[in-house]
């Protein structure tokens, strides 16, 4: 008599072809998944737009498919299928720590504050890089994230937690959203900061100094010192004080002081003027002032 289990039960007949005969209680599942799907779980969010992405990615590589397309729908099919990224391109460092590409992001605030320190004209192509970076991130993300897949599919494990560390490793995250905010924040303070630092010392190169500043006083003093000097008159007890401005326009300041010694003072005339505006170099001239 044929046994109920062998012959009399359909269902023991039945066996799920994509699992190996040998496997029991306790073993994992060894079929290759569907990539478009967990590129889907490892994205979460916004899966549709990647998954367009990855479909693009897919047609390029068949050299087939690229061989037909002219050049112009070579540029109109990527353009179509990359999605260019507006966020990154305002604030690139934010997107990739969203998206947990942690070095990346990292790369994205040192390697242009290295390269504008070096090379300080590359400030000025700093619009092109954040054109180029939006329109290739939406492509290197779904690149890294595939390979990020294919290292835990060959790592086996059962399904579920394969499936958990494709989701933990994917995804946004919250906390680096707030770090990436933060830095950018600290950079655009740090930039405003060295711009305005940068016009202040521009406008200050372009006003001549006052008649009280420690420049215009000792230059003075020089001169003074020099003349007296030159004619065999002792310096000995003589000072300068009340230096004060009289007059000023863009290009001269007219200034008085008073010149102190044993026994005697004297009031004089100041006029300080530019020698050379772009090197911000001054001269003084001294007047003796009428009685």
């Amino acid at each position: 008599m044929p046994d109920d289990d062998k012959a009399g039960n359909p269902a023991s007949s039945i066996r799920n072809p994509l699992l190996p005969d040998s496997m029991g209680e306790g073993e994992t599942e060894t079929t290759t998944r569907d990539e478009l799907s967990l590129l889907r779980l490892f994205a979460g969010k916004r899966a549709d737009m990647f998954a367009r992405v990855y479909e693009g990615q897919v047609k390029w590589a068949d050299k087939a498919f690229r061989k037909s397309l002219s050049p112009g729908q070579r540029i109109k099919f990527s353009w179509k299928h990359s999605k260019y990224n507006w966020p990154v391109f305002f604030a690139g460092p934010v997107w990739f720590f969203y998206r947990k590409l942690w070095l990346e992001g990292a790369a994205m605030i040192a390697i242009p504050i290295v390269l504008i320190v070096a090379f300080p004209s590359l400030d000025k192509v700093q619009f092109g890089i954040s054109t180029l970076l939006a329109f290739y991130a939406n492509g290197y993300y779904v690149w890294r994230a595939r390979k990020r897949i294919a290292a835990i599919e060959a790592d086996g494990g059962p399904v579920e937690e394969r499936n958990r560390l494709i989701r933990a490793r994917g995804g946004t995250s919250i906390a680096g959203l707030i770090l990436g905010l933060v830095l950018v924040a600290g950079i655009i303070g740090l930039s405003i900061y060295g711009i305005q630092k940068e016009f202040a010392a521009r406008r200050s190169a372009q006003i001549l100094p006052g008649c009280d500043t420690p420049d215009v006083r000792k230059t003075t003093q020089n001169l003074v010192f020099s003349n007296l000097k030159s004619r065999s008159i002792p310096t000995t007890g003589i000072s300068l004080s009340g230096f004060r401005e009289v007059n000023a326009t863009p290009e001269m300041r007219t200034c008085t002081m008073t010149l102190k010694a044993p026994g005697e003072e004297a009031a004089f005339h100041l006029q300080v003027s530019w020698r050379n505006r772009e090197k911000r170099e001054f001269q003084v001239g001294i007047v003796r002032a009428p009685n």
